[in-house]
């Protein structure tokens, strides 16, 4: 479970929002709404962005992610600070 359907229906309760008002300012359906605050189904990529910035950020889009890919976004390395060499394209010095 994610942090997102919490925070999205504790948020609407606190401004006094109602479903179909949240789904006539997020151009979905009241039924998206309901499955997203349930937890059936995680809103798309683009929803998430959308969801964060009408909440004023209260809605984190991160919020949404699940532990696994949380994970797999945590265990992502930058690059090191050494080029590495192309073969056939860098000449031994």
């Amino acid at each position: 479970m994610t942090d997102g359907p919490h925070l999205f229906d504790e948020y609407m309760k606190r401004r006094g929002v109602k479903r179909a008002d949240a789904a006539k300012a997020l151009n979905t359906s009241v039924s998206a709404i309901h499955y997203w605050i349930n937890g059936g189904q995680r809103p798309r990529a683009d929803m998430r962005e959308a969801i964060e910035k009408w909440s004023g950020g209260e809605v984190p889009a991160d919020a949404w992610m699940s532990p696994e890919e949380r994970a797999r976004i945590d265990a992502v390395e930058p690059p090191s600070s050494e080029r590495t060499p192309v073969p056939g394209k860098d000449k031994a010095s």
